[in-house]
């Protein structure tokens, strides 16, 4: 496991874990409420076998994240595009 916080444009960090293989296949998840990015410290092991490079964030206001005041659903379209580019 890799445990991130990522600046942004705007000031916010959005905190980020990976698991499995560092050069593996990338899948990105994205936790509902409530949830977090630790959802799947049992897997790393499991990421692995299967080759992938697991990409999971905390939202923003959740876990180690940053909030984002006023924010709407697309604002989090964004956040994705910074965390890709990363």
């Amino acid at each position: 496991m890799r445990d991130y916080m990522v600046p942004l444009k705007d000031g916010r960090k959005l905190a980020v874990i990976e698991y499995g293989e560092k050069q593996g296949l990338p899948v990105m998840f994205f936790h509902g409420t409530p949830g977090s990015r630790l959802l799947f410290l049992e897997d790393d092991e499991f990421s692995k076998t299967l080759g992938i490079r697991l990409i999971s964030l905390d939202r923003p206001g959740f876990g180690l994240s940053d909030p984002k005041p006023n924010r709407t659903l697309l604002d989090w379209v964004d956040d994705i595009n910074a965390i890709c580019k990363w």
